[in-house]
């Protein structure tokens, strides 16, 4: 990867230095040094509850996460603003695998919207069994892009230029 700038939410998220972004679920936040840069809406009365949406610090949505809801491999997808139409598809995620043992660490193959075969992964998510820590890699570099170091604090180390922060900050759905 180099210095290539990979840019999949929008590029004004990306940061040419490392930085540590704190996600709290339980409220819904994400903060970079105390500061909120992301609220996480999920609709409180909704048919399609596993949805939800993401906005920056002035309320304008950024993505919503849409679970699909009959997948053999717990698809995620996501979808620029407030959207959910297969045109303003980003990018998918899902397990590696549908058959997953009991403490058995967990990959999610992620597919960029472009990737539209799939027979390749363009990044992936790794987590430890415990699900106390994931990395994210790109296909085809040994360049570690984010590392959730504690999943009980959602506290996120994200290297350098690579991948736009929201990217990366992205909550992992529990599979």
């Amino acid at each position: 990867m180099g210095t290539e700038l990979i840019s999949i939410i929008n590029t004004k998220y990306c940061k040419p230095a490392p930085i540590n972004i704190k996600i709290e679920t339980d409220k819904g936040v994400a903060y970079i040094n105390n500061e909120v840069i992301f609220r996480i809406h999920e609709p409180s009365f909704s048919l399609d509850k596993d949805r939800r949406v993401i906005y920056d610090v002035s309320g304008n949505p950024v993505f919503t996460l849409s679970k699909k809801i009959i997948s053999m491999h717990d698809r995620w997808r996501v979808f620029k603003g407030q959207s959910t139409n297969s045109s303003d598809l980003l990018f998918s995620a899902k397990r590696s695998t549908f058959l997953i043992p009991e403490k058995k660490n967990i990959d999610l193959n992620v597919y960029l919207a472009k990737n539209t075969k799939e027979s390749v992964w363009d990044f992936k998510v790794c987590a430890g069994a415990e699900k106390r820590s994931c990395d994210i890699c790109a296909h085809g570099s040994s360049t570690l892009l984010a590392k959730i170091m504690d999943h009980s604090t959602s506290d996120c180390q994200l290297n350098p230029g690579e991948v736009d922060y929201e990217f990366e900050s992205n909550e992992v759905p529990e599979v």
